[in-house]
């Protein structure tokens, strides 16, 4: 009768377009997949994801082109001003090329959230069980793949560098799969016997999570199973049973994650190990407190406008704490480096778009306890505040929200539960006249130059990899050639300017005494080649070692310059090693070996990640280098070498050339 009753209350609507939502979720979970499979932010994944994001939201506005207006609540307002204010952070970016590239995935998540608001805007609150069962199915074929790595002797990451990142974006969809069990009757899915399995597919997503997650992925699982557990408990007021049922599955998922972890089943760490270090600082803080320090640092610097979205990872080096041996692309604090990039309304933006998410459940299982809600639309709510929820809390330690791959399915959830308030709060935005020449003919202007954008930006990269492989083949007027295309493409980045003063670097090594080529000095152009990549990025380190290399071949180059140009690289990044080592070798042949050894510590002195050249630093240090060192010096390159090679699994093979710059 309370279902009966709630539906009364909710607005007259049509059965709903099934294949039209359906082409919806799952065209944005290609993106998010297509985002999972580049998680080094390759530019033709971006232009692909872009891309197929876009034509996402095609498909929903060409749809509703006989709708009057749309709905855009609170939430979606916050979202396309979080938007917007990074896109209008081009103008102040200390790196505009990566902001750009940062309005690319911000703008792949917001495209995901109009998406669903467009399509679903005739509904109402009407629920829409392909939403949560795509989700669900997603996660499922996630989670087995996880398994599969996890017991044939790999990390349990799906396509992510971090299995952390697979765990978080496993915590957003659990939480549809418990409360589509809890709800009942009511149904959240499409068929009644698919909510039979729901135990099951609960039991395996957290298992999938579990078996390597780290810290974080853990305290937002449980943050999302509080928010599930109290909001069933309170809006469906499901029996106790049940509910310990649900927190019994994910606890003994957990607990079966950790044994075969334990048993060395798999080769993940054991779940009591990495809570337990919960209580050391050592394990759990130390490096993400100096990490917070050092962003803090940079934020006092910008605290208004902020560097420029993407540019962090860039920023960061040269400041980057001896002791963190992070990856450092990330300031594994959210919240801190929203600010550090977008400036204090960026940040304001986000606690905003927090507390209105916050406001929306509590409003809703309000309405729910009065009756004003059907089971389902209750349990809609209750799972996608868990999945917001628990990854708002995990950004509070990690860079999760950075991640189109999992916020692309939050935003999906986002909508959903702005929708399921209904659209009292929204704004209806007019749908323009897309029968009118005019209007149709800019719109299609504007598509077809957003797909340019992406298409030139994709092609600049295919022709800077290309002209690589052409370089290291010696073809070196086809690489020259590839690397003016990849010029043309994009200039606004500085990586075709970079690789092309590489290519002039290596051809000036070669080069007779007149080094001219091409009708040109070779000198000369790769010094104007270096100008235009630093006046495009000024805080790579890779222009000032590219010209120390060059000034190197250079007989008229004085010293001074030589080794400013060396300074200059390692003060934007320490872990320059390809830098450091060629410095300490040009001192050495100076005779300058007090100076060389202090170079040498400094570089020791340092934490590198295992994704980064350490290895080949300490063996170049061990084996070229090795005259330099303490007794002290020598055990704590020795250490740490070791600690690389555990990290990794092995050795990496590779030639350590004391002027090597690649």
């Amino acid at each position: 009768m309370a279902g009966n009753a709630a539906n009364t209350m909710t607005p007259s609507m049509t059965a709903p377009n099934k294949w039209l939502p359906a082409a919806v979720v799952l065209i944005a979970l290609t993106a998010a997949g297509i985002g999972q499979a580049n998680p080094t932010s390759h530019f033709i994944g971006l232009g692909i994801m872009g891309s197929v994001s876009l034509l996402g939201l095609i498909v929903a506005v060409v749809h509703a082109r006989s709708q009057p207006s749309i709905p855009l609540g609170p939430v979606g307002m916050l979202l396309l001003l979080f938007w917007g204010w990074g896109a209008l952070a081009v103008l102040w970016s200390q790196v505009p090329d990566q902001t750009v590239l940062q309005m690319i995935k911000f703008g792949a998540i917001v495209a995901a959230y109009l998406s669903w608001r467009i399509v679903m805007a005739p509904q109402g609150r009407h629920i829409a069980p392909m939403l949560y069962g795509l989700l669900i199915v997603a996660g499922l074929i996630m989670a087995v793949g996880m398994i599969g790595q996890a017991f044939t002797g790999h990390r349990a990451q799906a396509l992510f560098l971090n299995p952390n990142s697979a765990a978080a974006l496993l915590n957003v969809i659990w939480p549809a799969a418990a409360v589509a069990w809890l709800v009942g009757t009511d149904r959240m899915l499409d068929l009644s016997r698919l909510q039979r399995f729901m135990p099951g597919v609960l039991f395996l997503l957290v298992f999938a999570a579990g078996l390597d997650g780290g810290r974080a992925s853990f305290l937002a699982l449980f943050t999302a199973l509080i928010v599930v557990v109290g909001g069933a408990a309170y809006a469906l007021q499901t029996r106790w049973r049940r509910l310990a049922g649900v927190a019994g599955l994910v606890i003994g998922a957990l607990v079966l994650a950790y044994l075969a972890n334990l048993f060395g089943l798999t080769e993940g760490r054991p779940l009591a190990d990495r809570v337990a270090s919960l209580a050391d600082p050592s394990e759990a803080g130390q490096v993400r407190f100096l990490m917070w320090s050092a962003t803090w640092d940079m934020i006092q610097e910008n605290p208004w406008l902020g560097i420029g979205p993407g540019v962090f990872w860039l920023a960061y080096a040269a400041v980057r704490p001896a002791g963190d041996g992070s990856a450092g692309q990330y300031a594994h604090n959210d919240y801190l480096q929203f600010w550090v990039e977008r400036g204090l309304p960026g940040l304001l933006i986000v606690i905003a778009l927090i507390a209105v998410c916050t406001w929306l459940f509590f409003r809703s299982v309000r309405a729910g306890r009065a009756r004003q809600r059907t089971p389902a639309e209750r349990g809609a709510v209750i799972a996608a505040f868990a999945a917001i929820g628990g990854i708002g809390f995990h950004g509070l330690f990690s860079y999760q929200l950075q991640l189109p791959a999992v916020m692309i399915p939050v935003a999906l959830l986002l909508a959903e539960l702005e929708r399921m308030n209904g659209d009292t709060l929204a704004v209806n935005v007019p749908m323009p006249a897309w029968r009118r020449p005019l209007i149709f003919a800019s719109a299609s202007g504007l598509v077809a130059s957003v797909l340019l954008g992406l298409f030139l930006i994709a092609s600049s990269q295919y022709y800077v990899e290309r002209g690589q492989e052409q370089l290291r083949d010696g073809e070196i007027f086809a690489a020259e050639q590839s690397f003016s295309k990849a010029m043309t493409r994009w200039s606004m980045t500085d990586v075709p300017w970079l690789v092309k003063a590489l290519l002039y670097v290596r051809v000036s090594e070669n080069l007779s005494e007149d080094r001219i080529w091409g009708g040109e000095t070779v000198f000369s152009e790769a010094q104007r080649f270096l100008d235009e990549a630093e006046r495009r990025n000024s805080l790579r380190s890779t222009p000032a070692r590219l010209r120390a290399k060059l000034f190197l071949t250079e007989n008229s180059s004085s010293g001074t310059e030589i080794a400013q140009a060396f300074d200059a690289a390692l003060s934007r990044n320490p872990r320059d090693v390809g830098a450091r080592l060629s410095y300490i070798g040009f001192l050495e042949n100076k005779g300058e070996d007090a100076k060389a050894q202090g170079i040498l510590e400094k570089g020791i002195d340092l934490e590198y990640s295992r994704f980064s050249s350490g290895m080949r630093f300490y063996q170049a240090v061990s084996t070229d280098f090795s005259d330099y060192l303490t007794p002290y010096s020598k055990i704590n390159a020795e250490s740490k070498l070791e600690k690389i090679k555990r990290e990794i699994g092995g050795e990496i093979s590779f030639e350590a050339s004391r002027l090597e710059i690649n």
